[in-house]
This record gives structure tokens, C-alpha cells and sequence, in this order.
């Protein structure tokens, strides 16, 4: 498990996960190309929705379906407008998300990406557009991400 943390940090810079951020790690600083949208996020497709975007690779060697609904955007311009539902793919759900996440809000922020190095080639889909930064789980009481 250990390697796959390492690997996440390595792969993708600064992405934490959503177990990470209650942590007293430091806060990933948003860029100015950077967005942030709210998503309801749930194990496999979204519940009772039609998917009608292909797939979205947003970490790497991403292969495991999350589906997405998003509910707003919290800053940037992102290509997915309220009340989007798609398929997020991931590489590892539980570590990046912890076990019990399906029907839970959470704050994804995002950088636009290309894979363009050769490293970048191995770990990443020639279809990653959007590189998932950071994610938090966004507090029952207040609404925001905590």
C-alpha cells in the first residue's frame, strides 16, 4: 500500500486524497488555470442517471469507474456544467476516497494536463485532459470542504 501512495504522490505531483486532507498535510494552492467543482461521487456509475460522456481518466494508471454528479462550481472554468453526471476513472478508489464515499459530496480541484513526457505515456491514458489535484470531502454542516 505503501508503494501506491508513493506512486499517487509521484505520478501526479501534489493529489491528496480525501483521507489525507484531515490530516495536517500541506494544502495544495490552486493555479489560476486550475478549477473546482463539487460532484456527488458514487461507487460505479451515477445512480439513475444517463451517461452520455465518455469515460474521464483524472489520475493515473486510472482504470476503476467513479461516477459523478456535479452539483457546482466552486471557482475556474470547468468543462462540466451543473448537473453533469459522467464517469470519473481513477485509480484507486479506497485510497484515494476511504471506503464509505458513494453518495458523498466532495471538493475535486483539477489542473488541465496533457501526458506529453515519456514517463507521462506510461502512467497516464492518451485521453487525460483533467489531472485531479486535490479532493476533500465536503462538511455535512457547512456545505464546503473540509
Amino acid at each position: 500500500m505503501l508503494v501506491m501512495v508513493v506512486a499517487l504522490t509521484a505520478a501526479t505531483g501534489t493529489s491528496r486524497t480525501a483521507e489525507q486532507a484531515t490530516r495536517s498535510e500541506p494544502k495544495y494552492i490552486p493555479k489560476p488555470t486550475d478549477f473546482a467543482i463539487v460532484c456527488t461521487l458514487f461507487n460505479g456509475p451515477p445512480k439513475g442517471a444517463k451517461v452520455e460522456l465518455p469515460d474521464v481518466p483524472i489520475t493515473y494508471d486510472a482504470h476503476i469507474v467513479v461516477g459523478a454528479r456535479v452539483e457546482r462550481l466552486e471557482f475556474g472554468n470547468s468543462p462540466w456544467v451543473v448537473g453533469t453526471s459522467l464517469n470519473f476513472v481513477i485509480h484507486s478508489p479506497t485510497l484515494l476516497l476511504g471506503n464509505r464515499f458513494s453518495g458523498e459530496q466532495f471538493v475535486l480541484t483539477f489542473s488541465p494536463f496533457r501526458p506529453t513526457t515519456a514517463e507521462d505515456k506510461i502512467w497516464f491514458s492518451p485521453d487525460t485532459k483533467y489531472l485531479l489535484q486535490a479532493i476533500e470531502r465536503v462538511s455535512p454542516k457547512s456545505g464546503k470542504g473540509g
